[in-house]
């Protein structure tokens, strides 16, 4: 799963790294978390919200609001509750 308090955190500890004297971090952010774009993400958003899940504002960002309507919409739909976002759980709501 992905989680953006993960990216804070480790950015704060980068930070002290190379305040200390350390290298540049090599990698780039991930520029499809859970796999999805975007845009995918915003219609993930979408549909939650139309369906009554209160995703909040399709912006693309998953956070615990989210998390929370993906929850809830996996467990009315019987499926495992997860709360992580994904292609899949998106093609099974159109």
């Amino acid at each position: 799963t992905y989680n953006y308090a993960d990216s804070y955190v480790i950015g704060v500890g980068h930070l002290s790294d190379r305040l200390a004297g350390g290298r540049a971090i090599q990698a780039s952010y991930p520029k499809k978390p859970w796999g999805m774009t975007a845009k995918e993400r915003q219609a993930l958003q979408k549909r939650l919200n139309k369906l009554g899940f209160q995703a909040g504002r399709p912006d693309g960002v998953i956070g615990e609001k989210g998390r929370a309507a993906i929850r809830a919409y996996q467990k009315t739909q019987g499926m495992s509750v997860t709360g992580v976002p994904s292609t899949q759980l998106l093609a099974g709501m159109l």
